[in-house]
């Protein structure tokens, strides 16, 4: 019986250093396991957290001193809140997606006035933090110099009692985005220059083109007053050429009609002398010398020559002025004309530059 026993006692004993061997081994594993987890995490370049359900930090890898500056055993046990830019706090509780967040802000930050909300109770976080879905947001952590630090935060609900969250550094990209806003800002103002230099060179083009206008029709009126002056020119030419022989004639017929009235009076004195009785031979010498004097064959063959040139260039004379008048005083309505005239009219105008 006692053989027996202590073959049984052996037996459990053996099989108590078998369990206890794969514990051990079982421990061993995972605690290589983790090991190699966590080198693994401290070799990321990413800010790898995890808070209680209270937002305190449990865990921090070496990624967080170098992107925030703040020393790892400092930072653990410290609320999230209190390294969060105080404008954002209110984006990280979006981040967390937590319908009672606002009580942990409320809580880590140590701020309490009337009518604030009350911390986040033991029974508060078992019913708002159980584990939940991936939540992600751009927001603002406060370096150890007091600069703000763009990150992307990513984090989950692992259990009631946990969180992990990741932060990627996001200071390159908006460096980046800032770069390229000041860029744009600086490319409108740019523009809003060139479009004012555009706008006062237009209004500059657009002044010197009235300018140019106006210049124009004072030259086109300068060259119409020209073109008058030119026609007034020809037209008075041509009317001053049959006025002298005008007035040659009318004073030559002047001439002769003095003549001829002193002639007459001659033949009225002889008539006088006739009737009276008187010897009218000595007044007919007299009337000889004054027929001799007048001329009276000239006068037969070259005064009525004169009368007819005369006529004729008062005929021109009226011509043209009845021309000029036509002339300068044209139709603007449309309507039918008779075109001989019209060239016959412009002709007489224009005679003097191509006669």
């Amino acid at each position: 019986m006692n053989k027996q026993i202590d073959s049984q006692t052996e037996d459990l004993r053996e099989q108590g250093e078998l369990e206890i061997q794969s514990r051990y081994r079982l421990i061993e594993a995972l605690s290589s396991s983790e090991r190699k987890s966590r080198q693994r995490v401290e070799k990321l370049q990413e800010v790898v957290f995890e808070t209680d359900a209270q937002g305190r930090l449990l865990f921090l890898n070496k990624a967080w001193e170098t992107l925030l500056g703040h020393p790892l055993e400092a930072s653990l046990g410290q609320p999230l809140t209190a390294f969060v830019w105080e404008e954002d706090r209110a984006q990280l509780a979006h981040c967390f997606s937590c319908e009672h967040f606002e009580r942990c802000l409320q809580s880590n930050s140590g701020e309490e006035h009337e009518g604030a909300p009350s911390p986040l109770t033991h029974d508060d976080a078992e019913k708002y933090t159980h584990p939940g879905p991936l939540n992600d947001g751009e927001i603002r952590f406060t370096h150890a110099d007091g600069s703000p630090v763009w990150v992307s935060l990513s984090s989950i609900r692992i259990d009631k009692n946990l969180r992990l969250g990741i932060l990627h550094d996001l200071m390159e990209r908006k460096q980046a985005e800032s770069a390229i806003q000041r860029a744009n800002d600086k490319l409108e103002v740019r523009i809003g220059e060139r479009t004012t230099e555009l706008r006062e060179a237009n209004a500059q083009l657009v002044q010197q083109m009235q300018e140019r206008q106006r210049m124009e029709q004072e030259l086109q009126l300068a060259h119409k007053l020209e073109a008058v002056g030119q026609l007034a020119a020809g037209v008075t030419h041509e009317i001053n050429t049959p006025m002298q022989f005008i007035g040659d004639n009318v004073h030559f017929l002047h001439e002769a009609f003095d003549d001829l009235l002193g002639l007459i009076e001659h033949y009225a004195t002889l008539k006088n002398a006739v009737h009276k009785g008187d010897n009218g031979l000595a007044l007919l010498a007299t009337i000889e010398v004054a027929e001799a004097s007048a001329d009276l064959d000239y006068l037969r063959e070259h005064a009525p020559r004169a009368i007819d040139r005369t006529l004729d260039g008062i005929s021109r004379v009226c011509s043209i002025v009845s021309a000029m008048k036509v002339f300068s005083h044209p139709h603007n309505d449309k309507a039918p004309i008779d075109i001989n005239a019209a060239i016959q009219t412009t002709l007489t105008v224009v005679r003097n530059e191509y006669k």
